[in-house]
């Protein structure tokens, strides 16, 4: 695929990620009108191969989830039930239930998945592998992976 396909591929993964940050920074507010955020705020921990996840009200750490290899990027599902994670050094992605805080399971991707992006109606997730140029489309209600596209890591298409 052409570089431009790559570009645009990018763009609309920045937008479709940035999207739901933004909506959410508006629409979270306490809805009695205090104006705090209210829900978890999950940060990747790569060094200590874990996730954090933070009251946004109180600021409390909830809990840690560990056991996830070098967690790069985290996205929350839109219904807020599931929350996935790449981890780059085991060429995966991790799905953790947001309401029991236990890893609902682990799903196969490219090499070095960067990005992951869940679409809006919550059946497929896309992931960025940095490392071979390519992207993974998973189905998020079986957690299997449908395809992984583009160029691969012995590939020298500079196109």
């Amino acid at each position: 695929m052409s570089r431009r396909f790559w570009q645009v591929a990018a763009a609309l993964l920045v937008a479709a990620t940035l999207l739901p940050l933004l909506l959410a920074l508006t629409l979270a507010p306490d809805p009695g009108g205090s104006g705090t955020l209210t829900g978890t705020i999950w940060v990747a921990n790569e060094a200590a191969d874990s996730l954090t996840a933070i009251d946004a009200d109180t600021h409390a750490v909830v809990t840690v989830v560990r056991g996830i290899s070098a967690p790069h990027n985290v996205q929350a599902s839109a219904d807020g039930l599931a929350v996935w994670a790449t981890s780059p050094r085991r060429d995966q992605v991790s799905v953790i239930d947001a309401d029991r805080l236990t890893v609902l399971g682990v799903v196969p991707t490219g090499a070095g998945p960067a990005h992951v992006v869940l679409m809006p109606d919550g059946r497929t997730a896309l992931v960025t592998n940095a490392d071979d140029d390519s992207l993974s489309v998973v189905d998020a209600t079986t957690l299997v992976p449908r395809t992984t596209a583009g160029r691969t890591a012995t590939t020298n298409n500079t196109d």
